[in-house]
């Protein structure tokens, strides 16, 4: 990125040459029913709406953030055609954290590494709500060039992200090869308490 280029216009510009609807994330499909049922969750960062549509379709009431208006306007195309409601919010999250005053059943953060956002992710759940976390760490460049060494956690970094996690209990976590060909570190939590 320049100086002069934001991460909107970045992404305005990557979601403008691609404007497809890709299939729902592998990790989410698999470890969603650990949201309550029928609540509010929310994609951060969650580009064109790949997984926010399909929450949706699940009977989630569903909120996509991300940082691109192209993104967001593809999102809400997307879901019109899919015939399913999503609230979409344009929030850059390297300028602020979450969306203040709003909080959420379950959230959602694969491929979008905000370590402080992971360690107060709790004061943006209700109790009882789950957090779903997956992210690429250093392994991946073995077989993978992207996402690009800055951007990737350290191998293990996630188990210390986990001990630093505020008011919340620890459902799931491990780092392996996934069907994605990503080796990725994958977090399951939980609030337990205001």
């Amino acid at each position: 990125m320049t100086n002069d280029e934001t991460s909107e216009s970045r992404w305005d510009s990557r979601y403008r040459e691609n404007p497809i609807l890709k299939d729902p994330s592998f990790f989410l499909c698999e470890h969603y029913k650990h949201f309550p049922p029928a609540g509010t969750v929310v994609d951060v960062a969650g580009g064109n709406g790949q997984n926010a549509i399909w929450l949706a379709n699940q009977g989630f009431s569903t909120t996509l953030l991300d940082v691109s208006s192209v993104a967001i306007n593809q999102a809400q195309e997307f879901a019109k055609k899919k015939k399913v409601a999503i609230e979409c919010l344009q929030h850059d999250l390297e300028k602020e954290s979450m969306p203040k005053g709003r909080k959420w059943d379950g959230i959602f953060v694969q491929l979008f590494l905000d370590r402080e956002l992971i360690r107060s992710i709790s004061e943006s759940l209700n109790i009882g709500g789950v957090f779903l976390f997956a992210h690429p760490t250093r392994t991946n460049l073995e077989k993978n060039k992207h996402p690009s060494d800055r951007f990737l956690l350290a191998d293990g970094e996630i188990f210390t992200l986990a001990e630093e996690l505020q008011k919340m209990r620890i459902l799931e976590i491990d780092e392996s090869w996934r069907n994605s060909g990503r080796y990725e570190a994958w977090l399951i939590a939980q609030k337990i308490e205001t």
